[in-house]
């Protein structure tokens, strides 16, 4: 008896197999997204949201802006910001334009410290100008706050 059903279970077994290799193969011609690449986006967002603060850390992250640029040894000449609420989202971007004083080195090292730090910024229009002694630099920088529980 059991010699009836184990050619038909792996006849089943050779169509499941089939249609998945089209599948897959289907899925890379046309370019759209495989498990594993959702799998990976789950786990880069997540480590997104980990570095994600919310609105009340907001001094926290201009502590931390300071931080940064002393031990780069970089001045922060000054700091404006503006906030833009994503109100669909529950987060809030915030945009920084800082113009700094340095040199060159210290203000790559306070630009790289930053995009590898603790927290979430994405860096944007970066201008560097030579003064007598240093080096000016405005740049900006983009980052996202959760908005406060309720």
């Amino acid at each position: 008896m059991w010699f009836l059903y184990i050619p038909h279970k792996e006849n089943m077994l050779g169509n499941e197999l089939a249609l998945y290799k089209s599948l897959r193969e289907e899925l890379a011609t046309k370019k759209l997204l495989t498990f594993e690449d959702i799998y990976h986006m789950r786990d880069s967002l997540g480590d997104i949201e980990k570095k994600l603060r919310s609105q009340k850390d907001f001094s926290k992250l201009i502590t931390y802006l300071f931080e940064q640029s002393m031990f780069a040894r970089v001045d922060v000449k000054d700091v404006n910001y503006n906030f833009e609420e994503k109100k669909d989202l529950k987060i809030s971007k915030l945009t920084l334009q800082l113009n700094i004083e340095g040199k060159y080195e210290d203000i790559r090292r306070f630009i790289y410290n930053l995009e590898s730090g603790s927290h979430l910024f994405q860096l944007g229009n970066v201008k560097i100008n030579r003064g007598l002694q240093n080096v000016n630099a405005s740049l900006t920088l983009t980052s996202y706050l959760k908005a406060e529980q309720q």
